[in-house]
């Protein structure tokens, strides 16, 4: 089936705000550029034919390049950019800045990282999402704490139009599952809100290897509460490989724990996140009927 991986990186180290990954000694197979002939080699390589660019540095600069990139990488179908999300009047200044019509497709806030912080939790981060929902821009959100749920349901209460995508299945503690029962609550949460989705991703650099068993049992919950058609596949490439496993062996060890077949499979691997992220895919290879109440995005 067609697969859109809705979740990579690229970045070059001398990039704005990438300090993260060189202070951080655990990420030291990542310690280098990675361009985006490195994405296309891995997109080739396991027949993935479409990805999601999303950002790595907190800095409106590198989705710029970003945007650019992806106007000459056929393979690109969207971008999920940075921006500030502390008033109305920063997120439009940012996005006012791109040019139009670009692959913009979300904006992603990384909760407690500098300088987004714990910016969800401010008054001024509501009139921001506002700005992304009247554009018909997605909210990617990167949860370490299951507490931020709250911010999450706060959100998508205020802006029922606006698409919340959560990365990396929230983040459980795959190593202590005894620690997880904070993480169903919030997952389950969550799941009321009818445009709040999940990435089934980001699990791998957590473990010492991908292996579909230990995971399994936090997928099996995530698509008990979503449903596959508010769940999409991501390799969250490179980072999963910091621990050593390739890009290949992720996505198969992704595939075997959630254990789909048929429509509900495919839904997963490219129609949430076409539907979503209002990805244009070529005619016939997607069948995806687009969120009609969701209004045109620039571009």
């Amino acid at each position: 089936m067609l697969i859109v991986d809705s979740h990579v990186h690229i970045w070059q180290l001398d990039q704005p705000r990438m300090e993260w990954l060189t202070a951080d000694e655990t990420l030291h197979r990542l310690h280098r550029d990675v361009l985006v002939e490195d994405l296309q080699a891995q997109l080739d390589a396991n027949d993935v034919p479409f990805a999601v660019l999303v950002q790595a540095a907190t800095d409106s600069r590198e989705t710029a390049t970003l945007l650019r990139l992806a106007d000459h990488t056929p393979s690109v179908l969207g971008v999920v950019g940075w921006a500030p999300m502390t008033s109305e009047a920063a997120t439009r200044q940012a996005l006012d800045g791109w040019p139009e019509p670009s692959l913009l497709c979300g904006i992603r806030h990384l909760h407690g990282w500098q300088p987004d912080g714990s910016v969800l939790a401010d008054g001024g981060a509501l009139d921001s999402a506002g700005v992304l929902a009247e554009r018909g821009l997605v909210l990617d959100v990167h949860m370490s704490d299951p507490a931020v749920a709250g911010e999450v349901v706060r959100i998508a209460t205020a802006f029922p139009t606006l698409s919340i995508v959560v990365n990396h299945l929230a983040h459980p503690q795959l190593l202590e599952p005894s620690r997880c029962g904070e993480w169903r609550a919030a997952i389950d949460v969550m799941a009321e809100h009818p445009r709040v989705v999940v990435k089934c991703s980001g699990w791998a650099t957590r473990l010492p290897s991908p292996d579909p068993a230990l995971v399994r049992p936090y997928v099996e919950h995530v698509v008990r509460a979503f449903g596959p058609r508010r769940i999409m596949v991501a390799s969250n490439w490179p980072v999963a490989t910091a621990s050593g496993a390739t890009y290949a062996q992720t996505l198969r060890a992704t595939l075997d724990a959630l254990a789909l077949s048929g429509e509900n499979l495919r839904q997963v691997l490219s129609g949430t996140a076409a539907r979503v992220y209002g990805l244009d895919l070529p005619p016939g290879d997607d069948g995806v009927t687009r969120d009609a109440a969701r209004p045109p995005r620039s571009g």
